[in-house]
């Protein structure tokens, strides 16, 4: 307290004293982690070390935040008077443009000048002061040769380092293992080390992680320190990287899925030394729920999950929590997070330097929530429903990265992002509504900018050539509105050929159209990428022939290439020369009638498109055929599309004229075909036996008019067939081999039937009219149908004759009135494994005198009932073995729920009952297995229980219930103190 007190007073007092008294704090600081280090190997053979060690660190921590307030507030004094003088920034332009004269001044050159030296404290701009004198046209243009130079030397003596091994106390602990060999290891890293793997505790085992992502969270807690001259934090961190993977504490993911291609991971030995290592400063949530632990720990991460409040709320009192990162491990899109963590748990977090929100559907930030963390350096709102940022954002004059990709619904920054003096990595990829605002101009140190979007007008601010001084570009770079760049010496100005970390390019035109086609390809000319390009899109380019470059068979890395709305090309570029490309999408080239043999590229390319996997064709009105598949060129052209052998899906959609595709001699790689809207398009029988090689995953005819007859003389053989919007299809033969087939919308079927030993696992049929029956003697010809559904057939009357498979486990029957109301062959009470039932239908039904065939089976777990007036209560307790009930639409619900629900339910859905005014008490309570209660649409409801919902519902959700949402209000209404015990809480879709 006396400490917090001369700090403050020094404070007031003076700026001068304040960073003396920081300096002074610093050092004695670096003399105790010194300490600490020294004192950590001992701590195995002496307790008392131990124990005097962690009173030591928690008083080195309560230091550091001292330490870290002051700054904050030396900063915002800093910002805050920037914000209100610029005259600093002209007086820099001015000492550019004085220090540029003399070194290209005659007098310069006269005295032979060789060195002018900057100088001034770590921080003040000296490098970014001496690059934009090295990029200087003037000085460009003056000096024959230039060359920017940065030396990072370093070396260890190993001789010392395993003398001292040798001599480890280590050695004298009972139970030498592999682990104590791994604590020799970690004891002889220099103390700076230590502390960055020590770390790395936070990561669950088996947890990919970035590089890039841990140099930064080691950065925001200032674990990466002692930077040199002309280094930057990327550089110093990168060395700790590698130098703790060469100790093989890191490794790279040695099957890396997609996605994962550049991570790294512990091995489990090494995660068991690291959680040692930590010293419990360093915890997974899931691992440590003893709260002495929480209230210690200083970085932490959990298991992000369905519900998190009843795990979080216990980070109520860490307060010196300094990491706080979800983690998602099962590969969630989207997560909602409470509100109750978001106003009650985060701004309590006072201490928190890295923050990740990612992935958690979150619209809106509380305003204050950046003022109570002041001192975030690291923030990762990536992937999140965002739509605007406060402007308290602005606050975070710490703040050095910050993660926006993917933010799909941010439109705009807040407009002071000036005062983010210290942000040097911003990742705005993805944003597609987002405009890229002039001000980020203005941020000094932003040397990585991840996915910048740039849109040229016309006649005002932003021009293409302005691109040409932007050197910060990384990953993802979209230029719009290139209909506005004059000439090609415009284009050339941007130098994007020389931007080599850009490895997504986007180019896009639009509006009018082009008054001279060759100008047009001159300026696409010399928007040509560096050969580092990954992926390449460019839309509504308005020339007739595309550049050369495209094809330029130098583009090692591209790898994903799409070609959109370039109405007026009138053929296609030689893209099979491209090496590596995997993904081709080509749209909306309207003028192209024919994929011809200049496609694949020339002669001499003997393997085109060999790494193509994915081949994408649509809006493409005019192509009528593929190719040719009679003459000369014939045999050359089916070899070439034989070669393709990586090619696994090819997509065809509204290719309007297109009448064949010759399945027989495409690639017997393919595994997925889909064509949609192809209204000419004919099923052809195969013109060899090559057709017998093909077996498709998938094959998905949509709104193909054309096609009347689908049997297995004319699709391959296809795991998974699906049949959309095929009006004039008349007849089905299911083909051998098919295990899954989807109808859908097709509404002139009338035939549909079983090849022999077809192994059908399910079959949905849905919206055909004129289907009257299904196939027959279905119990026999199709033993391992598992899944059925019928949904608006209104001509089916009847289950086959003997009833449905034994084997069915799920059953959907949706508007099939004629079938639901006679009820004949069901026998559904037969149906050993059926688990799953849903029945929507109109309310028409009539209780049938002794009725057999409305008996249902006791294995039912799952039961879907909407408007049918004749399920009764007696009938809901015979299903014992039932957990989830959704009731929709039933008149007769009052008195379902007051005679009772089957105990043994733990979910139960009320949807669209009108007749539903409350819940009754005694019923309720009954259920005493229920684990989740969802309510919606129910308008009339107007009251829950009095008492309170039963003790083992852990999740409730109520949607659109007018009279009940004001009782729920979040900390206000008259039932939130009933509900508020409750850990997952949904309503109206928010997360409270």
């Amino acid at each position: 307290m006396e400490i917090g007190l001369a700090v403050g007073g020094a404070f007031l007092s003076s700026a001068l004293n304040v960073t003396r008294l920081l300096k002074k704090l610093r050092m004695t600081l670096l003399g105790l982690q010194a300490v600490l280090s020294d004192a950590e190997n001992k701590q195995a053979s002496n307790p008392y070390v131990s124990q005097w060690l962690n009173e030591l660190q928690d008083a080195v921590h309560s230091a550091e935040n001292l330490i870290e307030e002051v700054n904050y507030e030396v900063l915002r004094l800093k910002v805050e008077g920037q914000h209100q003088n610029f005259a600093e920034t002209s007086n820099k332009e001015n000492e550019i443009e004085e220090l540029v004269g003399r070194l290209t001044s005659d007098d310069a050159k006269s005295r032979k000048l060789t060195v002018i030296p900057i100088v001034g404290m770590a921080g003040i701009g000296k490098t970014t002061f001496a690059k934009a004198i090295y990029n200087d046209e003037s000085v460009k243009t003056h000096f024959d040769f230039k060359a920017w130079i940065r030396v990072m030397l370093h070396s260890k003596s190993e001789v010392e380092g395993w003398k001292r091994i040798l001599r480890s106390e280590i050695w004298e602990l009972p139970n030498n293992d592999i682990l104590a060999a791994l604590k020799l290891s970690y004891n002889d890293l220099p103390a700076h080390l230590k502390r960055c793997f020590s770390y790395c505790a936070i990561f669950p085992k088996d947890y990919p992680f970035q590089k890039e992502q841990v140099i930064q969270l080691w950065n925001a807690n200032g674990l990466v320190q002692g930077l040199q001259k002309d280094e930057t934090i990327e550089d110093l961190g990168n060395q700790y990287f590698l130098e703790l993977r060469s100790r093989l504490l890191f490794e790279r993911v040695s099957k890396p899925s997609q996605g994962n291609t550049k991570k790294f991971l512990m091995h489990d030995l090494v995660n068991d030394l690291v959680q040692i290592a930590s010293s419990e400063l360093c915890i997974r949530l899931e691992d440590n729920k003893r709260s002495r632990i929480l209230e210690k720990s200083l970085h932490l991460s959990c298991s992000m999950g369905v519900g998190d409040f009843e795990k979080l709320k216990q980070l109520g009192n860490s307060e010196q929590l300094r990491t706080f990162l979800p983690i998602n491990i099962q590969g969630y899109y989207f997560l909602q997070l409470s509100k109750r963590v978001l106003h009650n748990i985060l701004p309590r977090l006072t201490s928190l330097r890295a923050l990740s929100l990612s992935r958690y559907q979150i619209e809106e930030l509380p305003n204050d929530l950046f003022i109570k963390l002041k001192l975030l350096k690291f923030l990762d709102l990536s992937w999140t429903t965002i739509n605007k940022l406060p402007d308290t954002i602005c606050v975070l004059y710490n703040l050095e990265t910050l993660f926006l990709s993917h933010c799909y619904y941010l439109q705009e920054l807040p407009l002071q992002m000036e005062k983010l003096i210290h942000l040097c990595h911003l990742d705005i990829s993805g944003t597609s509504l987002l405009k890229m605002p002039l001000h980020l101009s203005m941020l000094k140190r932003l040397h990585m900018l991840v996915g910048a979007k740039f849109l040229l007008t016309g006649c005002g601010s932003l021009r293409i050539g302005d691109l040409g001084e932007v050197h910060n570009l990384y990953g993802s770079l979209s230029i719009l509105e290139l209909q506005n760049v004059v000439d090609r010496t415009e284009a050339l100005k941007a130098n994007i050929k020389e931007k080599e970390h850009v490895e997504k390019l986007s180019l896009e035109w639009r509006g009018s159209i082009a008054n001279n086609s060759q100008t047009e390809r001159d300026i696409l000319d010399e928007l040509r990428p560096n050969s580092n390009i990954k992926e390449l899109r460019i839309t509504g380019y308005r020339g007739t022939k595309l550049p050369n470059w495209l094809s330029d068979h130098s583009f090692l890395k591209l790898e994903e290439l799409s070609l959109s709305n370039c109405k007026d090309c009138d053929s296609l570029p030689a893209l099979g020369q491209l090496p590596s490309l995997k993904f081709l999408a080509i749209r909306g080239m309207h003028r192209i009638t024919e994929v011809t043999k200049e496609f694949y590229g020339s002669s001499s390319s003997r393997k085109p498109f060999n790494s193509l996997e994915k081949l994408k064709f649509a809006d493409m009105p005019e192509l009528e055929k593929w190719f040719t598949v009679v003459g000369s060129n014939a045999e050359v052209l089916t070899s070439q599309l034989q070669g393709m052998k990586q090619i696994v899906k090819l997509v065809i959609t509204d290719c309007k004229s297109l009448t064949s595709l010759p399945i027989s001699i495409l690639p017997s790689t393919l595994k997925r075909i889909h064509i949609y809207h192809c209204k000419k398009l004919k099923l052809e029988a195969p013109v060899s036996e090559m057709i017998s090689d093909m077996f498709l995953k998938i094959l998905h005819p949509y709104g193909c008019d054309s096609i009347d007859d689908i049997s297995p003389e004319l699709v391959p053989r296809t795991l998974s067939l699906t049949v959309s919007s095929c009006c004039n299809l008349t007849r089905l033969l299911i083909p051998t081999g098919t295990a899954n087939l989807n109808i859908n919308d097709c509404k002139n079927l009338e035939i549909l039937s079983v090849a022999c030993g077809t192994q059908m696992r399910s079959l949905h049929i849905r919206d055909c009219k004129k289907l009257k029956s299904l196939p027959e003697h279905m119990q026999e010809i199709l033993p391992s149908l598992k899944e059925l559904t019928l949904d608006k057939c209104p001509g089916i009357e009847s289950f086959p004759e003997g009833g449905l498979p034994f084997n069915l486990q799920q059953l959907w029957i949706n508007n099939c009135k004629k079938l639901v109301n006679g009820r004949k062959e069901w026998h559904l009470q037969r149906l050993p494994c059926l688990t799953v039932l849903s029945i929507y239908h109109d309310g028409s039904d009539k209780e049938i005198l002794d009725d057999e065939n409305w008996e249902l089976p006791c294995t039912i777990r799952s039961l879907v009932i909407s408007n049918l007036k004749t399920l009764s209560s007696q009938l809901l307790k015979s299903l014992t073995s039932i957990k989830s009930l959704y009731a929709v639409n039933l008149p007769q619900i009052q008195s379902l729920l007051e005679e009772g629900l089957p105990s043994s339910l733990s979910e139960l859905h009320l949807y669209d009952l009108q007749d539903l005014h409350s819940l009754s008490t005694q019923g309720l309570c009954r259920l005493t297995s229920l684990q989740r209660l969802e309510i919606s649409s129910c308008l009339n409801l107007q009251s829950l229980p009095e008492s309170g919902m039963p003790p083992s519902i852990s999740t409730l959700s109520i949607y659109d219930c007018p009279f009940l949402k004001p009782l729920l209000e979040f900390d206000k209404g008259k039932y939130w103190p009933n509900i508020s015990q409750i850990p997952t809480i949904y309503i109206d879709g928010e997360y409270l």
